[in-house]
């Protein structure tokens, strides 16, 4: 199921016509209602960090990396003369703001993952 889901979310992003935007929204949206489905009836099993299939031994503990472990995606400037005002995310996107930062536009939701974003000040020298 996880495999399917991310598929139909890929797709969705790749869509390059409205056309198809709207048949792979609604692939995606019923994956998600199976999902949600497939939860409720399913007891909670412990979740799976990568494609690889291998859960990290402190998986759960609070000081796991994986995916589903984080709580808020930590977003930190990009230390770039030629692309000022763009911000790295954990989840792996840049953003680029035309004046000031996350906390100025009143960022709060990563628009990547959509966790909570956490904003990390760069070094000043």
């Amino acid at each position: 199921m996880k495999k399917a889901l991310w598929k139909a979310i890929e797709a969705y992003r790749n869509s390059t016509s409205m056309e198809q935007q709207w048949r792979n929204r609604d692939a995606l949206s019923i994956l998600i209602d199976e999902a949600l489905t497939l939860a409720e009836l399913e007891p909670a099993q412990d979740h799976i960090a990568d494609a690889g299939n291998m859960v990290p031994e402190n998986c759960g503990t609070g000081h796991c990396s994986c995916i589903e472990c984080v709580k808020t995606c930590v977003w930190t400037p990009m230390d770039d003369e030629y692309t000022p005002d763009t911000w790295e995310s954990a989840c792996g996107e840049a953003w680029s703001f035309i004046d000031g930062g996350p906390v100025e536009n009143n960022c709060r939701f990563c628009h990547g993952c959509g966790k909570p974003v956490e904003v990390k000040e760069a070094a000043h020298e």
